[in-house]
């Protein structure tokens, strides 16, 4: 089921030339949708079974940590297994993590079992997928097959918040984590339709790591980081907090990722002719998202305002990928180019998790989120030259 045919532009031939891309669109379809089905309920688990907002932020920190000490593993073994082998003991281990917090509440807040699958299953998942992504993209397209990898995600990240939550209500979190796990291990079928690929042996030092990327690309990963774990994680507390409802945070999720799909693909193609104001606009629509939040209690409210962030952070991160992955074609040393990624993200989520932890209020990680989001804008001329 190649995603090709439904954008003008693209044909059979084009489709046998790139089956590598198709497959990635499959398995990250089949993956986002497990993920889906669990991640944004994950936070409201933890509270309802009596943790606090403190203890959710502490829960997170631990897992980026873990996650970035294990991307150079990740980064390893895509020398010695191969990108897709690797992504498949990601695969494995994210389903060992599902279950170990489905148990939380039986054997107690211990964390050492969840954060170690989850950053090993993390770390080790970014670091082959987007090795992947960056040597099947089509150098011409960058923005157009970024947009259908995100169309791909929207579509899954819509199905599975809704149908989470009425398997919760129906049944019990620990159903939606099984459910999950059996969409995971489907997921890893589609990653073995192509031949695996190896990359050169990566070589780690402080000298490489500072010669793989640029500052201004580093603070834009601060804010990305920063964005990703308030919206995924406090966004989606937050309004159940408002709304104390489960089934009313995952209608808002699907309804809104649904109307963002055919918006995605239509940014994918202006991004491919002007990136530097695509990342401007982004910016300026999209920071105050971050304050006009803390006023949100309404379901209608909610719904306007997810729908709006959903629509200006898209914009916003097709131009930033865009030049991440243009970059990344060009790199000669593509493990320390994402080792660097790596590491400017995590921070940009434990400054998140630890305002959170250190104050317990979800609105002082929004706050911080709206301050970091302006870092892109040093992005704005590297933009320009992927056109």
């Amino acid at each position: 089921m190649s995603q090709h045919f439904a954008v003008p532009g693209y044909n059979l031939l084009r489709y046998l030339r790139n089956r590598e891309l198709d497959e990635l669109y499959i398995a990250t379809f089949l993956k986002t949708l497990a993920r889906s089905l669990v991640l944004v309920f994950i936070p409201i688990y933890l509270l309802t079974i009596g943790f606090s907002v403190r203890f959710i932020a502490l829960f997170y920190l631990i897992e980026f940590i873990g996650m970035l000490i294990a991307t150079p593993v990740g980064l390893v073994l895509n020398h010695k297994l191969g990108v897709k082998k690797t992504m498949a003991a990601a695969d494995i281990l994210f389903i060992g993590y599902m279950f170990s917090v489905s148990v939380l509440k039986q054997v107690g807040g211990y964390l050492v079992l969840p954060t170690l699958l989850f950053a090993f299953a993390a770390g080790l998942f970014w670091a082959a997928y987007h090795v992947d992504f960056t040597k099947s993209v089509d150098r011409q397209a960058e923005g157009r097959e970024i947009s259908l990898t995100k169309a791909v995600v929207i579509l899954a990240s819509a199905l599975g918040p809704l149908a989470g939550s009425l398997v919760i209500v129906s049944s019990s979190f620990a159903s939606s984590f099984y459910v999950a796990a059996v969409m995971t291990v489907l997921a890893i079928l589609p990653l073995f339709m192509t031949k695996d690929i190896k990359t050169p042996k990566p070589q780690f030092s402080w000298r490489r790591l500072k010669r793989a990327d640029v500052a201004e690309k580093g603070w834009a990963y601060v804010a990305f980081g920063a964005m990703q774990i308030a919206t995924e994680t406090f966004w989606p507390l937050y309004i159940y907090l408002a709304l104390k409802s489960v089934v009313e945070v995952g209608a808002v999720f699907t309804v809104t990722s649904l109307m963002m799909i055919g918006v995605v693909v239509w940014f994918g193609r202006r991004v491919d002719r002007n990136p530097k104001k695509a990342i401007t606009f982004g910016v300026l629509l999209h920071a105050p998202s971050w304050l006009i939040r803390i006023l949100a209690f309404s379901p209608i409210g909610v719904f306007l305002l997810n729908a709006y962030s959903q629509l200006s952070y898209h914009l916003l991160d097709e131009s930033f990928e865009k030049v991440v992955y243009a970059e990344a074609k060009q790199s000669s040393d593509i493990s320390n180019y994402f080792l660097f990624r790596q590491i400017f993200i995590a921070l940009g989520r434990f400054l998140v998790c630890t305002v959170v932890f250190l104050t317990g209020k979800i609105e002082v990680g929004f706050l911080f989120t709206f301050i970091a989001v302006p870092l892109y804008l040093g992005l704005r001329e590297k933009a320009q030259h992927t056109v």
